[in-house]
């Protein structure tokens, strides 16, 4: 019995990756080299990857995964909220994962692999005179359908001005969720009403997302178009890229709001399991003064 559960598992993974019709349209779209690979050639996961592992160069398995990753997470959107994702929508998802992968691999070979948060880039610098930064994240529990969204916004002191955390329901996919964390620091700036305000963030897929020009026609469009039009109604707002090390404050903001299903606000403070964070980025800050000086 439990063998045969495994494999009906199997023959889903397979049809959903595979087999299916709609699948064939998106690696026909994506990746002209498995257009006259034989459908049936493969019988299960194992046998394929082996297969184009084979056949297949490493920058071209990249794209294999992200192809599989993209027509797995619209599978988990079709069962779980009942929405429909168009193959030309797979196909930019599994484009903006994939370049996302290739700029974190550029960058790290760049810099050594350093990940030291006072090295380099990798530190978290104020905004300037009359600006806050607002550093947002994201964590996620797939397995219990839910995400927490985290904001501190500083300003060009390091001095926090306020801090949040929020709980939403029914997530699981990592783009949606970062896309709703994005907004509960808009819609807390502009409860505070801050007008000058640099939204950073390490979602680079989003965050490219929100600042191309271009209608998004991803699953997630319709949130990101809404994004660009907050962002539309304040001149003096920006959305930018910064690397995880530099938002520890902020991710740890979201894990904590995981457990509680109340949002919390701090005004002219923090919580005080991030002040240790906090203390390494003033830290940062101190050190970066003494040495313009």
């Amino acid at each position: 019995m439990t063998q045969c559960i495994c494999l009906q598992e199997e023959e889903s993974v397979m049809h959903v990756l595979w087999y299916c019709p709609t699948a064939n349209d998106v690696w026909a779209g994506f990746l002209k080299i498995v257009q006259k690979w034989k459908i049936q050639e493969e019988t299960d996961l194992l046998s394929l990857w082996e297969s184009l592992t084979k056949k297949l160069h490493k920058t071209e398995m990249e794209a294999i995964a992200a192809i599989m990753r993209s027509l797995w997470i619209r599978r988990n959107v079709f069962i779980f909220e009942q929405k429909f994702t168009s193959p030309s929508s797979v196909i930019r998802s599994a484009k903006d994962f994939l370049n996302e992968f290739q700029q974190v691999q550029t960058q790290s070979m760049g810099q050594g692999g350093n990940s030291s948060a006072m090295g380099g880039e990798k530190k978290w610098l104020p905004p300037e005179q009359s600006w806050v930064k607002a550093n947002w994240d994201v964590a996620l529990d797939v397995k219990a359908r839910k995400m927490g969204a985290g904001v501190i916004i500083r300003n060009e002191k390091g001095e926090v001005m306020a801090t949040c955390h929020a709980q939403k329901q029914n997530v699981v996919e990592p783009a949606l969720a970062e896309c709703y964390a994005l907004r509960t620091a808009m819609d807390f700036c502009r409860d505070l009403n801050f007008d000058k305000v640099i939204f950073e963030g390490d979602a680079q897929i989003v965050i490219n997302a929100v600042n191309n020009q271009d209608e998004d026609l991803s699953f997630y469009g319709s949130i990101i178009e809404e994004l660009k039009m907050v962002i539309k109604g304040w001149q003096g707002w920006t959305v930018k890229y910064s690397h995880r090390d530099t938002n520890a404050v902020a991710h740890k903001l979201a894990r904590a709001a995981l457990h509680s299903e109340e949002e919390n606000i701090w005004i002219e403070e923090a919580p005080m399991f991030v002040l240790n964070s906090l203390q390494i980025d003033n830290l940062c800050i101190d050190q970066t003064f003494y040495i313009d000086e």
